[in-house]
This record gives structure tokens, C-alpha cells and sequence, in this order.
């Protein structure tokens, strides 16, 4: 989504931030009313705790040796059709395997650190996918405008960053189920 707004400008970054987000809102809607069901289980949180743990850590990694494109051959832009952005989006994220692995992350994390009930959680992830949307408008609308200073070195710097952040939250999801662990066995 930032290569396209850097590419094609805000608009198409927004219509692919939406097609992402109604993706993440499908991902976060299969992740909760699939796992929801086994909640009262304190081993099952422990191991989802473990896996989400992994998941986050992994997904951490992964972002040290992610592929920065920075022309629109290599990004494969569709053209200014809103409705294709929105596909793409969706498609895109919706495809990414890590995208379901991170929403179980989350998921993990929101029942075996915060131990929300249904209500709190359905709270939860409208802000959480509200923010993602947010964020994802502001980066559009920051690259769309940054676009002549943004480097490939520049966006190689921002996925160490990101990965160094899901492999703290990662970390500490492992050290939570592992406390749980201890208390279970």
C-alpha cells in the first residue's frame, strides 16, 4: 500500500488501505468466532498463547529479509480504478498468510493477557481495526506527499523496525503463556 501511494498518490493508497481492512475485518471476524469457542479452556489459552507467541515472532523475522520494490512494474499497479484498488488490497492481504497468523496473535494476546469477555473483545477489534485503517490513510497520505525522499534503504529501515516490534510483542505473548504454563501444569 505505501509503494502504491508512493507510486500513484493518496487515493489509490486509500482504496487499497480499504480493501486491506475489510480483509483484516474478515481474518479478525474467522480468528474470533473460531477460537472464542475454546476460551474457557486454560490449557487451550496457554498453547494459543505459544502459537500466537511464535507467530508474532516469526512474522518479527520475516520483516529483516522482506523485498522492498520500488517501481510500479516491480509492485505490479493496477491503474487508477478505485473498485481494482479495493481488490487488491483485500486480495493482497487476504492471500498473506502472515495476516491470519497475526490476527490469531492478537487474539492470543487480547484473551490470554487481557482475559477481554466477548463484549470487550468485539470493542476491541473495531479500535483495533480502526487504527489499522488510521494508520494505514496516514501512511498513504504521508508517502503519497514524502514519496521524492523515500529511499529503498529508507523502507528497508521501517520493516527492521516493524519486525523489532512484533518480536518484542512476540517475546512477551511467550513469556505470558509460559507464566500461564506454570500455572496450569
Amino acid at each position: 500500500m505505501i509503494q502504491t501511494a508512493i507510486q500513484q498518490g493518496f487515493w489509490a493508497g486509500f482504496y487499497m488501505a480499504l480493501g486491506i481492512v475489510l480483509s483484516d475485518a474478515c481474518y479478525v471476524w474467522v480468528t474470533f468466532f473460531g477460537v472464542s469457542q475454546l476460551m474457557d479452556n486454560a490449557r487451550f489459552k496457554v498453547y494459543l498463547g505459544l502459537v500466537g507467541g511464535l507467530i508474532l515472532v516469526v512474522s518479527g523475522c520475516s520483516n529483516f529479509f522482506k523485498r522492498v520494490l520500488r517501481s510500479a512494474e516491480e509492485s505490479g499497479a493496477l491503474g487508477t480504478n478505485p473498485l481494482r484498488k479495493v481488490a487488491k488490497g483485500f486480495m493482497l492481504n487476504g492471500i498473506n498468510p502472515f495476516v491470519l497468523i497475526f490476527w490469531i496473535g492478537i487474539v492470543s494476546m487480547a484473551t490470554v493477557n487481557f482475559g477481554y469477555s466477548s463484549r470487550q473483545m468485539v470493542f476491541f477489534f473495531i479500535f483495533m481495526l480502526s487504527t489499522v485503517f488510521l494508520m494505514d490513510l496516514l501512511k498513504s497520505f504521508l508517502a503519497d506527499k514524502l514519496s521524492p525522499f523515500f529511499t529503498e534503504r529508507l523502507l528497508r529501515r521501517m520493516n527492521i523496525i516493524i519486525g523489532i516490534c512484533l518480536l518484542v510483542f512476540g517475546i512477551r505473548l511467550l513469556y505470558y503463556a509460559f507464566e500461564a504454563w506454570n500455572g496450569t501444569v
